[in-house]
């Protein structure tokens, strides 16, 4: 066993490591570093949440702009993980998801283009029918 193996010298340094004055000298050199990052971070979520609300302020209530907001939040996640057509892609998937979920797809669209420029968002599909009349039998009514 070698001297930096030895069992009295870990112990010596986890006690060196959890000394209380040790600890705090870390905290408080770390704080200013977070405090910068938590005021980044506040302002940019604040940026989108105004964003956001602007764009869907018409077709969203107090409670589904909620929903909006987390749809912003994907888009800028996928934004900071991906790049190129990746980012594309993913963002429409996110729109599909969102617009199943019952979100406006114009105010989705807008947003994409909004936090997302350049992907293209797909149009939406409209399914057209033509309605038979014949199909009816004497006890069947059209409101």
């Amino acid at each position: 066993m070698t001297d930096t193996d030895s069992p009295y010298l870990r112990k010596r340094r986890y006690e060196a490591k959890t000394d209380g004055a040790v600890v705090k000298i870390q905290t408080d050199s770390d704080r200013e570093e977070r405090v910068a990052n938590y005021k980044r971070a506040a302002i940019s979520q604040s940026q989108l949440e105004h964003i956001v609300k602007g764009l869907c302020k018409n077709a969203a209530t107090s409670l589904t702009e909620v929903y909006y907001i987390c749809f912003g939040n994907e888009i800028l996640r996928i934004k900071s993980k991906h790049s190129g057509t990746i980012v594309c892609q993913e963002v429409n998937l996110m729109r599909e998801k969102w617009a199943t979920r019952g979100l406006n797809t114009l105010v989705l669209d807008n947003i994409v283009q909004c936090l997302a420029q350049g992907c293209y968002t797909a149009p939406p599909v409209i399914h057209s029918f033509t309605f038979d009349h014949s199909l009816l039998d004497g006890t069947d009514t059209l409101i």
